[in-house]
């Protein structure tokens, strides 16, 4: 597990890299929504053009729209679950594992069960 002091000092370097200075109100709210005992719940590592970067998987992705669901937009919102149902990529049982460890599971079901169900 990572340290708080640790994702500040990733979140702030990772903001300077990218070219976009990041303040200590906005470090402190993201550092907020970040929960460090989901942090690595379907993370991998994938090469882009030769640099090694770390991304999250669609289950995981779809996993935050539940969780932020109140913080986006719902047409965003809809646009992301109703992607994710249509892919012939997806892992719902990656889905089902991640919204456990999540504490999302009834809310991911409910949706999901109606889209590929209906």
């Amino acid at each position: 597990m990572y340290t708080a002091m640790e994702l500040a000092k990733y979140i702030v370097s990772k903001c300077y890299y990218d070219g976009c200075p990041i303040s200590n109100l906005q470090l402190q709210k993201i550092l907020y929504y970040i929960q460090k005992e989901f942090l690595d719940i379907g993370k991998s590592t994938s090469n882009f053009n030769g640099v090694l970067l770390s991304v999250y998987d669609r289950e995981r992705t779809i996993c935050d729209c539940f969780k932020y669901r109140t913080k986006l937009d719902n047409e965003i919102f809809n646009k992301a679950v109703n992607a994710y149902a249509a892919d012939e990529k997806k892992n719902l049982a990656n889905l089902s594992k991640y919204a456990k460890r999540m504490n999302l599971y009834t809310k991911v079901m409910n949706v999901m069960e109606v889209l590929l169900n209906g």
